[in-house]
């Protein structure tokens, strides 16, 4: 007897299994656009143009405005929201803008979370009605999927990774580095490294302005982290006033030029209804045989030497340990040290 064939309800059914069982925002954005062309985009009747289907993020920037960059890029290239016709009147009006095109046209979709948005993009054969039904079904799904992982990815505070998500993601970036040698990434001397970043006398801060104006310097401290920093770069908030931040495919010159930078701009840039603050910094390379405990410990030992030593600066274990300012230490396991 011949199996029956798939009615749409079945792949349907199949969408809502396989975006569920997503559990990441990256894997879950692959989905929406592998669902979005089977449903969708080659249920097109013949002929037709096809359609690009791509997703953007939307951020602001202090200094450049708003810029959006396709999160499944490895660059993480951002450019203007002038760029693509129809983007900014999408940010503006918070809901779906078509904009006709010499040929097809280009839909534009919003997705609207707390703290975080972005934009699907269908560029090329004209969506019919019954399709967009489908599309509107997925989009849905999608931002109710994201929502759940935002919640458990995100610091609800200042919409970075939280301490969760450091575990998972720094096993990955060791089994990258660990798994085998990359020529490239060998003869360009380039490694990973990680950061902790403590921000200076934040319990004064908290003493003395009160605890929703320490919030506001935390959420101000993060948005420059992610304006300094490079947009592929992995940014944490661990609890309280220390951050983490983990660079890949980098120089230990370029990490230790980023990290001066976000310090500098701390430092100099005054914040609203409470002056100047400062941060300090250790951090160290990436090293063959290292646990997630291991660099957590060395660059804590680094922070430490930062904090002891006058703070607003940044301090490389591995310089401090070449130096003698450091005796070498690196056990298997430590609890991660918080600064006043």
């Amino acid at each position: 007897m011949p199996k029956p064939i798939p009615t749409l309800d079945d792949h349907l059914a199949d969408a809502v299994l396989e975006m569920t069982a997503v559990g990441d925002d990256l894997g879950l954005i692959h989905a929406l656009i592998r669902q979005i062309n089977a449903l969708v985009i080659n249920r097109l009747p013949p002929p037709h143009l096809g359609c690009i289907v791509t997703f953007y993020e939307v951020k602001r920037h202090s200094h450049k405005g708003w810029l959006v960059t396709n999160p499944l890029d490895p660059a993480k290239q951002f450019f203007s929201i002038q760029t693509i016709g129809g983007m900014a009147a999408c940010l503006e009006k918070r809901h779906l803008v078509v904009v006709d095109l010499s040929v097809g046209q280009r839909l534009i979709f919003p997705i609207l979370l707390p703290g975080f948005f972005g934009m699907l993009l269908l560029e090329g054969e004209p969506i019919p009605q019954s399709a967009l039904s489908i599309l509107v079904f997925l989009i849905s799904l999608f931002v109710n999927q994201t929502s759940l992982i935002l919640a458990k990815e995100r610091d609800p505070l200042t919409n970075l990774y939280n301490r969760f998500s450091f575990d998972d993601k720094i096993s990955k970036i060791l089994q990258a580095y660990q798994g085998g040698a990359n020529r490239q990434r060998d003869v360009l001397k380039k490694t990973a490294c990680l950061a902790t970043l403590d921000i200076d006398h934040f319990k004064k801060i908290n003493d003395t302005f009160g605890h929703l104006m320490g919030d506001e310097v935390l959420i101000l401290f993060a948005r420059r982290m992610e304006e300094r920093f490079r947009h592929n770069d992995l940014l944490f908030r661990f609890g309280g006033e220390e951050f983490v931040a983990l660079l890949t495919d980098v120089t230990p010159l370029d990490a230790e030029a980023a990290l001066q930078r976000v310090c500098n701009s701390v430092s100099s840039q005054p914040f609203p209804g409470v002056g100047t603050v400062t941060v300090s910094i250790g951090w160290t390379t990436i090293q063959q045989g290292d646990m997630p405990v291991n660099l957590i410990h060395r660059a804590d030992r680094a922070l430490y030497y930062s904090k002891n030593n006058g703070r607003n600066q940044i301090a490389c274990y591995q310089h401090l340990l070449s130096r003698g300012m450091l005796e070498d230490d690196d056990p298997a396991a430590s609890d991660i040290e918080m600064w006043g």
